[in-house]
């Protein structure tokens, strides 16, 4: 056992002064693991066992953060202190304890044990927390997986899991990112695969994503991606149950080894057999107004199977996707029409003798940015060529459509008046806040005289 404190040696189990001499003799007698810490939760003492259980000498533990050295969840990930259930009862000075724990150990490997907190009452101030702690014997026999119907994460992290997954699906309007998003969050956290199947507005069943995590990296199988045949009505199995926005299912290899009903059981039979999942999750994602897909959890690798408490953080988890996907397509059909309706509105260059004009087109890569940028150039009533570059305030439809209403009020002027480009502009100021919803815009007008060879 050692405790902290200046000129202690090996084998010196009494080095220190004052309280520690207490906490060492007390330590001692313990006759299961434990350490000491501080109000800060800093070791301040461990026993003999505390080193033999965490495969660590007192050397490693002495001083420093119990929590960082120590703490890991059911992955092996460490994890913040606003999630550590000790570090309340440090603060407080109250017992607490839990039987769901993971501690890493020298090696590297997870510990599961079950640890209780206590005030010793032998520091300054009695700020002294005596903790003890025991391997605990899981039913699974596997490190770092919870007991059988256990499910996955605790609440705590599936709390924080929704809370993340939500905070990455609703900054995005992309339904390529939010899949990614998606994707990303769920894995490894609950599953060694996860597969998207989307509805098309046509109706059409997609494979959108295959993907597998193989040795902390993300690997995508596009030879199990592609089209799918089309929802059958009336099928009972999971997958087509979830296209239909019917249920959700937990399901296995057995469940798609009778006769295929429909081309969907086929795929769904061809899964299994190249991913070697032996159990599977399938939630509908739901939009608003419809079914958009389904997300299926695939577990290859790790040993437990799927439980109703996981499939009820899936139906959680496809709630919230479904929302960010409806608002994403919504985004993008918006962004389709808009950027429709400004190309329609782009006007197709005059032929002039002895002039070349060329102009280029380039849509914004974000549906917030298409909008009233326009460009016009046109022959007047007298032979000269005018030059229009605008810009109608706005991002959206609205922006679209006033940039058409701006555009033919400008063309009308220069067409009828015969002024020169400031005056044109002027009546244009004057008149597009009585004749047009556009609230404010900029252009630059100008005209362009050319002789018979074009000079």
């Amino acid at each position: 056992m050692e405790t902290a404190g200046e000129g202690r040696g090996p084998g010196d189990a009494h080095a220190g002064a004052g309280p520690d001499e207490t906490v060492g003799d007390m330590l001692a007698r313990l006759r299961t693991g434990a350490y000491v810490v501080d109000v800060r939760g800093s070791i301040v003492a461990v026993n003999a066992l505390a080193e033999q259980l965490l495969d660590r000498p007192a050397t490693q533990l002495v001083g420093a953060d119990a929590h960082d050295l120590l703490h890991r969840n059911a992955r092996g990930e460490s994890m913040p202190t606003s999630r550590c259930r000790m570090r309340p009862a440090f603060l407080a000075g109250r017992p607490a304890q839990d039987d769901k724990e993971w501690f890493e150990r020298g090696d590297g490997t997870l510990l599961p044990v079950s640890w209780s907190v206590v005030p010793c009452g032998a520091g300054p101030d009695d700020t002294l927390m005596l903790v003890l702690f025991h391997r605990r014997e899981t039913v699974t026999g596997l490190p770092g997986h919870e007991e059988a119907g256990g499910g996955t994460l605790d609440e705590l992290e599936r709390l924080a899991l929704l809370a993340e997954m939500t905070t990455q699906l609703t900054s995005t309007l992309s339904v390529d990112e939010a899949l990614s998003r998606l994707v990303s969050l769920v894995l490894p956290r609950l599953a060694d695969w996860a597969v998207v199947d989307l509805i098309s507005e046509r109706d059409e069943v997609w494979r959108t994503k295959v993907v597998h995590m193989e040795n902390g990296t993300t690997v995508v199988r596009r030879d199990l991606e592609g089209p799918m045949a089309p929802v059958p009505a009336e099928s009972p199995m999971p997958l087509s149950r979830a296209l239909r926005g019917v249920s959700s299912t937990i399901a296995e290899p057995q469940t798609y080894e009778r006769s295929p009903d429909s081309g969907i059981a086929v795929e769904q039979r061809r899964l299994f057999e190249a991913t070697g999942m032996h159990s599977a999750a399938i939630a509908p994602i739901r939009g608003l107004r419809e079914v958009l897909g389904a997300l299926t959890l695939g577990r290859s690798e790790r040993a437990d199977k799927f439980t109703a408490a996981d499939l009820s953080l899936l139906e959680d988890i496809t709630r919230r996707a479904g929302l960010a996907l409806d608002n994403a397509r919504l985004y993008q059909r918006q962004r389709k029409v808009a950027e429709t309706m400004q190309r329609y509105l782009l006007p197709q260059l005059p032929r002039i003798t002895g002039l070349e004009m060329t102009s280029r087109y380039l849509p914004a890569p974000d549906a917030s940015h298409v909008g009233g940028d326009w460009y016009d150039a046109f022959i007047l009533g007298d032979g000269d060529t005018a030059l229009v570059i605008g810009d109608v305030s706005g991002h959206d439809l609205d922006a679209a459509a006033g940039m058409a209403q701006l555009r033919n009020v400008l063309r009308s002027y220069a067409w009828s008046q015969k002024e020169p480009p400031s005056r044109i502009v002027e009546r244009v100021d004057r008149a597009v806040l009585r004749i047009t919803d556009v609230s404010m815009a900029t252009l630059v007008l100008g005209t362009l005289t050319t002789d018979d060879e074009g000079r």
